[in-house]
């Protein structure tokens, strides 16, 4: 009798020692998940993040913030993951956690914005955070799925660069090498519709503008150029992307007809951006500002003939 309490009892101790240990395990993963909601990016993705998420997740989400940044307003959803356009710092409370293996896990966690005026909204947000354990420390491998969407969108974004340097060089290859030469060229275009069916054939409707520039002293001198609206054809196989050929708008007589038979149903919608001169204007500022930025010249001013010298603001975009 003495033998078997012994037993019973050595395994009483043993499943509390047990379960003891599995609430230690618990509270130290809820205690490592609190850690690494800090890290989730909230406008900015933190340098040192880098030490405590899955390589696969940071680098997508370092390719996104760098690729957001050529486009912020078209991709601003990058930066507001945990919280809106300012004015407040998302509060993390870890609810539960789950140990699905030795090496991965899942937390569930509930956000609140705290405000600049130190009131904490009453609204409440959920967050599901997935976690891998490598070399004996648990890493961020994934929120609300953000890593498949931040992977798609930087394929996507990669791609429309490659469009983008397609068509750029057909603009200055192609269409600017006619006119007058000059130091650089620089191109602008507004975008009207695309027909992406065909990747062999990717049509791309848009009022397309090349420059020609000399630089004097802090200017850059409008040499020649002009407007070509039209369809580009565009061939892409991966990597391999250029344009095949462009179908222009006829000047003179036939502008108006051959307008309407490439436009088709756009041909509205072209009229209207051809009219916006301001518009076009600021565009042609912005692409002017972004060039001078990435290629490093030391101008402060673009001027056409005739006018006045206009500054280069260096904004957000061209950071």
């Amino acid at each position: 009798m003495k033998s078997h309490s012994f037993i019973a009892a050595l395994a009483v101790l043993c499943c509390v020692a047990l379960f003891s240990s599995c609430k230690d395990n618990e509270k130290a993963l809820q205690t490592r998940a609190e850690e690494l909601c800090k890290y989730i990016p909230d406008h900015e993705l933190l340098p040192e993040a880098k030490e405590h998420m899955t390589s696969e997740l940071y680098d997508a989400l370092e390719e996104s913030f760098a690729l957001a940044l050529e486009e912020p307003m078209d991709y601003d959803w990058i930066y507001y993951f945990v919280s809106g356009n300012g004015g407040s710092i998302p509060q993390f409370t870890v609810l539960s956690v789950e140990k699905k293996s030795d090496a991965e896990a899942s937390a569930e966690v509930s956000v609140q914005q705290l405000w600049d005026d130190g009131i904490l909204d009453e609204d409440t947000t959920m967050l599901h955070l997935e976690m891998q354990k490598i070399d004996g420390r648990w890493l961020l491998s994934d929120f609300d799925g953000r890593k498949q969407e931040c992977q798609n969108f930087n394929r996507a974004a990669r791609r429309d660069i490659l469009v983008k340097h397609a068509m750029d060089s057909y603009l200055t290859k192609e269409i600017g090498v006619h006119y007058q030469h000059g130091d650089v060229s620089i191109t602008y275009y507004v975008v009207i519709n695309v027909d992406d069916n065909d990747s062999t054939d990717v049509r791309m409707y848009g009022d397309y503008w090349v420059y020609n520039y000399n630089i004097v002293g802090d200017t850059l001198k409008t040499v020649s150029g002009g407007n070509h609206p039209g369809c580009m054809h565009i061939c892409r196989n991966g990597d391999d992307v250029r344009v095949t050929s462009m179908d222009q708008v006829e000047d003179g007589a036939g502008n108006q007809a051959s307008a309407q038979r490439i436009f088709g149903a756009d041909y509205n919608a072209f009229e209207m951006i051809q009219s916006d001169s301001e518009s076009l204007e600021e565009l042609r500022r912005e692409e002017i500002s972004r060039y001078v930025k990435l290629h490093k010249l030391a101008v402060s001013y673009y001027q056409d003939f005739g006018w006045d010298a206009v500054p280069i603001e260096y904004g957000e975009e061209c950071q």
